[in-house]
């Protein structure tokens, strides 16, 4: 019996997904102007060298947790595609737990291509 109510349970956490989009939409439009703030600071200011280690480390912790986001806002848009269905068959259901277990593994398996500068692409690879 306690299994049915934890499963209930469960399904009622797929009707808050719209209010947590939009949650780490909020997140994400954030971070993104911290990101400006930074390259503005990058392109306007004089700091020294300690500075600039301090700003390039604040910089990075940034992106990071904008990652982070971006990545819980995609398996969340993904699995939102469930409330779409008036009445939900399980192939539905299987469909998108199959796309939100694809994104989750996408997710460790991340890269990035230099577009212009190519010689920096080392670095990125490690």
């Amino acid at each position: 019996m306690s299994d049915i109510v934890q499963a209930l349970e469960s399904f009622k956490e797929v009707f808050t997904i719209p209010s947590r989009i939009e949650e780490l939409e909020k997140m994400q439009s954030y971070y993104d102007q911290e990101t400006s703030d930074f390259l503005h600071f990058i392109e306007f200011a004089k700091p020294d060298a300690r500075e600039m280690i301090v700003k390039y480390k604040e910089l990075r912790e940034s992106l990071r947790k904008r990652r982070k986001v971006k990545e819980e806002l995609g398996i969340l848009t993904s699995a939102k595609e469930i409330l779409a269905y008036p009445k939900p068959k399980e192939k539905d259901f299987n469909r998108v737990i199959g796309n939100v277990k694809k994104l989750i593994k996408s997710h460790g398996n991340r890269t990035y291509t230099m577009r212009v500068r190519t010689e920096l692409q080392e670095k990125v690879n490690g």
